[in-house]
């Protein structure tokens, strides 16, 4: 959870929560939690929050708490939950292999390769050819089967996704104020629009933050693109926009943002 708060899945299964609980966010009682405290489900294997929300995989079943303004629990509703409730709407067929969660924005990476997204929408953030947010999951179209795939958006002026596909393409949707789709463009998309990737590259992992996204190739040379704004791409910040992938010059093995700030992990022989 990149904004204020915290969560953490034990060895036990067990999911624990601390940090600011404004939204009832973490489903525990209380303003702020200066402690780990236990969130009230067993057995958890999966957990994301994005500040109002957060969502959980408990004995196989997708639950969410917090702030229900835009439909991000995905309960069929608007109405807010300080108490886990059941997200409803998800084929029973196959599980969730993955979550993700944004600025009132919640998806559910299914075992099948299968991607669904459901609340805020201003932006076509859901890629299903529409603006209008959704309380219950809604499933994106896509080419191919889903390998990775990542949320980004800090408010209610930004907010995409990208992923990564079985067949090796990278899709965007979302918004594109600052380039974040990496197409080339700053126009907005409500469908997956695909980033136009360097010749002969091959992204693996991916990852988004408020207003840029970022990428580690086959070769873990990290790629970065959007908003520059605080130097967030880490290429200098004489330029303000890149709309298209360019290479930072470092080489990372994992990579995570936030709005404005970027961290990466680094592999050194020995």
């Amino acid at each position: 959870m990149p904004f204020d708060g915290a969560l953490a899945i034990d060895s036990h299964r067990r999911v624990w929560g601390w940090g600011l609980n404004g939204d009832s966010d973490l489903c525990l009682p209380g303003l702020l939690l200066l402690r780990p405290r236990r969130i009230p489900l067993g057995d958890v294997t999966l957990a994301t929050g994005a500040r109002t929300h957060a969502l959980f995989d408990s004995h196989g079943k997708l639950y969410a708490c917090g702030s229900g303004d835009a439909g991000e629990l995905g309960n069929g509703s608007t109405t807010s939950s300080s108490k886990p409730t059941v997200v409803t709407g998800l084929p029973r067929a196959a599980g969730v292999s993955a979550l993700t969660s944004s600025w009132e924005g919640s998806g559910a990476l299914l075992s099948n390769g299968a991607y669904y997204d459901w609340g805020y929408n201003a932006a076509g953030q859901l890629g299903n050819r529409s603006t209008a947010d959704s309380a219950v999951p809604v499933r994106v179209k896509l080419p191919a089967a889903v390998r990775q795939v990542f949320q980004g958006g800090s408010g209610p002026t930004n907010g995409q996704t990208i992923a990564v596909l079985r067949d090796g393409s990278v899709w965007t949707w979302g918004d594109n104020e600052r380039g974040q789709l990496g197409d080339g463009t700053t126009a907005s998309s409500d469908v997956p629009v695909r980033v136009k990737m360097p010749s002969g590259v091959r992204f693996v992992k991916v990852n988004s933050g408020g207003y840029a996204c970022y990428a580690i190739d086959s070769s873990g040379r990290l790629w970065a693109w959007g908003g520059n704004q605080n130097g967030q791409l880490g290429t200098g910040i004489g330029v303000r926009v890149e709309t298209r992938p360019v290479d930072v010059g470092i080489h990372l093995t994992q990579v995570s943002s936030t709005a404005s700030n970027v961290a990466g992990l680094e592999r050194r022989p020995g």
